[in-house]
């Protein structure tokens, strides 16, 4: 899976943090919190900080729903 550069262009979604570019991506390759938080150098409740913010962000109810936007707009390709 990889992220098309129109992400940060596409005008129905707000532009992501770099941060959360990364939490993003490690969440769509299939990685738990532990991995994740151990990978990106952050506690755990760092990530679900980062979880939430990129809920806010989008504007979801939760995180499936982050994960299947970019899929559903083709921004994500498998």
């Amino acid at each position: 899976m990889f992220l098309r550069e129109e992400l940060s262009e596409a005008s129905e979604y707000k532009a992501l943090s770099p941060r959360q570019l990364e939490v993003l991506r490690c969440i769509w390759n299939g990685l738990r919190s532990k991995a994740i938080a151990e990978r990106l150098d952050v506690s755990r409740k760092g990530l679900e900080f980062n979880r939430r913010n990129l809920i806010k962000t989008w504007e979801c109810d939760n995180i499936m729903q982050v994960i299947r936007l970019p899929l559903r707009r083709r921004i994500l390709e498998v």
